[in-house]
């Protein structure tokens, strides 16, 4: 883009203009000259503080002594704010030969990072290694004004723990005053070791909690193995007594038996006869014991009841046996309870003790958390602290390269004068600068207005060069331009004369509006409407799909992205250009029925709004909101008489907009006329965002739609459009969005909201 030397691109006409003040007669031209009245007014503001300040620093000029004393004085002030971020050196290297030369009483440029550990965290200093710098030092102006230079090499020392560059143990010396820069960084190495302190209790806090775990689940395996091993003790107890019982009861039974032996046998030797014998004669018989068998009866009799009670006892034995084991057995359930409370009762104790220490863990990761929030607090302190002398030492040294600069000034005799004049001047040169840019931005206005050709006297093409070469503004009264001047005003006046005799002559005080609605399917491809021609329609967007946008050159270079390089962004792009000719259509087709076109007979036709509407369009499956980009790629037409035409490739390049300026401004050494009122590169092509496309969702179209005014101003005829409609507009999965798009539409349809003029009587 080539720039002239007002850092104009050649093309650039700006169109940043108000649609409410088009509406009101205002014309594009209008506009842009009454900016250029602001721009021209500033100028002369800045061109009385120049002059203002060129009086007053000739009244109170320095001598060179007060000068050296001010630098003098603020050179002691710069160094003052030093040592106070960067402290004293360490008096080990203030020597002959040292880093710092003898009786230095500067900061600590070069060892302000040195801190002494042990003194900090009471451990034994680290083992340090060596190494070389060599730097280009700066030291101070002198008597001919050269900022003197010297190579310096400084030995610097590291710990091999960690702990970075630190004070050697060599060094037995100490800071006369430390800075602070060392209490930040002193504070951040005590952070740091609370922190690693802090951070050993929490491990050996959790090496507690893993052992008392373990501890837990091996005590519960021993008192599982203890309860087990009475179980077991019991069981077998139970197994003995069961063959202690069954041993008594056959130990009974054969003691009952020998006793029932030993009766029958006692109670049958009781029944044999004690006397027996045989009586001969006449007395003849037998002699016998009669009472035996009574007695044996008698005896076996009592002898039964005996053993009956014998075995009675024997029952009741059997039973105190029985409850003896049973005694046994509850003795041995009570001792296995009694033994599982106290075992649960440890293990209890164990989990609470477990519990109290895992209370302990959350509270020392808070600690642990807050420590290290301190961490980065402390190290963003010493960055802080850090930044600010890396700060201030620029600017010292900007300051002795300033006064380097300015010691060889002050040889001469308007030293001050050029040292304090110097900055109302540029600012007003900027100024005058700016002014001369506006007014050549009123004079392209001028000619996209006026459209005249370069054989006309009145074309604005005459006034171009004219401007540029203006180096004074003029002559002005009352913030306007008056006659008798040269200059800058003399371009306004001459231009704002001819454009008052346009004006009624060209119909700009009376512009014809107009709303017509173009179909892209009817009017631009010629397809039919109708169910038989929708694949054709279909077929001929697909036609154009392009796979990614940013492969795209216009939309790089015109439209404001919506999403990062990194994203793969297909769209439909549809090219097509436009016409404002007689018997053809409004893309260029021959007149058909149903077709809409402007009239060739009003010299310009301009646009005062952009809508588009689709068709058919399916908002179930498809956005709300969708959002295209229509770009003017190509070169504006615009009939400068029946049967000429001129053409214009318009660039819309980003330019500061005028304001009111006011002594802060003119006070301020960072305020820049042609930077200060922009917010973005200036010297770039200005870039259109999207704008929201209506759809009838089905119903019939409607012709009242909301319609996009950034092109306000531009032709209607351009060689060059490009319609744009990224998919991402449509659904969060943009090809299929475009699918499904492709797959509904039934139309495209451009309202166009213009206003025209009649132009000149011929």
């Amino acid at each position: 883009m080539g720039l002239n030397p007002l850092g104009i691109a050649n093309g650039t006409i700006p169109f940043d203009i108000d649609p409410s003040a088009i509406d009101n007669g205002q014309t594009h031209f209008e506009q842009i000259y009454d900016r250029a009245i602001v721009a021209i007014n500033n100028a002369i503001v800045t061109y009385n503080h120049a002059n203002t300040q060129t009086q007053l620093l000739r009244k109170h000029q320095d001598t060179l002594d007060d000068y050296n004393n001010n630098v003098e004085d603020r050179e002691t002030d710069y160094k003052n704010r030093l040592i106070e971020i960067f402290g004293y050196p360490y008096e080990d290297c203030i020597c002959d030969g040292c880093t710092y030369p003898t009786e230095y009483d500067g900061p600590d440029y070069y060892y302000y990072h040195y801190v002494d550990p042990s003194a900090l965290i009471n451990i034994d200093p680290p083992e340090t290694v060596s190494f070389e710098i060599e730097y280009k030092e700066s030291m101070n102006v002198d008597s001919t004004g050269n900022l003197s230079k010297h190579d310096k090499k400084v030995t610097y020392h590291i710990a091999k723990d960690g702990f970075g560059m630190i004070k050697p143990v060599s060094w037995k010396g100490s800071r006369k005053a430390p800075g602070e820069i060392q209490q930040a960084r002193s504070d951040l190495i005590l952070t740091k070791a609370r922190f690693d302190k802090t951070l050993i209790e929490y491990n050996n806090l959790i090496d507690r909690i893993e052992d008392e775990a373990q501890l837990i689940q091996l005590q519960s395996q021993v008192n599982a193995a203890q309860i087990n091993i009475l179980y077991e003790t019991m069981n077998e107890q139970q197994h003995l007594n069961n063959l202690i019982k069954k041993a008594r009861n056959r130990q009974m039974i054969y003691k009952s038996i020998s006793r029932i032996g030993n009766i029958i046998a006692q109670a049958m030797s009781e029944g044999m006869p004690s006397v027996f014998g045989v009586i001969g004669g006449f007395s003849c018989g037998v002699i016998g014991d009669v009472t035996a068998p009574a007695r044996s009866a008698i005896q076996l009799g009592s002898a039964l009841r005996d053993e009956l009670l014998t075995q009675l006892s024997d029952a009741e034995a059997r039973k105190e046996l029985d409850a003896q084991q049973a005694k046994e057995i509850v003795q041995n359930l009570n001792t296995i309870q009694i033994q599982t409370l106290q075992n649960d009762h440890i293990i209890q104790q164990k989990i609470y003790q477990l519990k109290d220490l895992i209370r302990n863990e959350a509270t020392l990761r808070l600690e642990l958390y807050g420590i290290q929030e301190s961490i980065q607090q402390a190290s963003g302190r010493y960055l802080a602290v850090l930044a600010k002398g890396e700060r201030l030492f620029q600017e010292r040294l900007r300051y002795r390269n300033r006064v380097a600069d300015q010691i060889r000034e002050y040889r001469y005799a308007d030293m001050a004068f050029r040292i304090f004049r110097n900055d109302a001047i540029q600012k007003y040169r900027a100024q005058f600068d700016f002014a001369a840019m506006y007014v050549y931005l009123a004079a392209k206005a001028y000619d996209y207005d006026t459209c005249l050709l370069n054989s006309d006297s009145r074309a604005g093409e005459h006034f171009l060069t004219e401007i540029v070469k203006q180096r004074c503004i003029g002559k002005v009264e009352s913030g306007l331009p008056v006659a008798g001047g040269i200059g800058l005003t003399n371009m306004m006046l001459e231009m704002s004369g001819n454009f008052s005799f346009l004006k009624p002559e060209t119909g700009f005080n009376n512009p014809q509006i107009e709303t017509n609605p173009f179909s892209l399917r009817s009017e631009f491809f010629r397809i039919k409407a109708g169910y038989s021609s929708n694949k054709q329609w279909s077929n001929t967007l697909k036609e154009h799909l392009i796979d990614n946008l940013w492969d795209l050159r216009e939309f790089r270079q015109y439209c404001r992205p919506f999403s990062s390089e990194l994203q793969r962004e297909p769209a439909i792009v549809i090219p097509f250009s436009t016409t404002i000719t007689s018997r053809l259509n409004f893309f260029g087709k021959q007149l058909a029925g149903g077709d809409s076109y402007y009239d060739p007979s009003r010299f310009a036709t301009k646009i005062r709004g952009v809508g588009l509407w689709f068709s058919n369009y399916d908002n179930t499956v498809l956005s709300e909101t969708p959002r295209v980009y229509l770009i003017p790629a190509g070169e504006d037409i615009i009939g400068a008489a029946i049967t000429n035409i001129r053409m214009f490739k318009v660039i819309d390049q980003v330019l500061p907009l005028p304001s009111s300026i006011g002594d802060s401004n003119l006070e301020s050494s960072e305020w820049i006329p042609s930077i200060n009122t922009v917010n973005d590169t200036f010297f770039k092509i200005r870039r259109n965002a999207g704008f929201l496309a209506l759809h009838d969702g089905g119903t019939n179209w409607n012709n009242n739609l909301i319609r996009d005014s950034r092109l306000i101003g531009r032709s209607v005829w351009n060689t060059r459009w490009l319609l744009i409609i990224p998919g991402a507009s449509l659904n969060f999965d943009p090809d299929k969005g475009l699918d499904d798009f492709i797959n509904t539409i039934s139309d495209i349809k451009f309202i166009f909201e213009t206003y025209s003029y009649a132009g000149a009587r011929k």
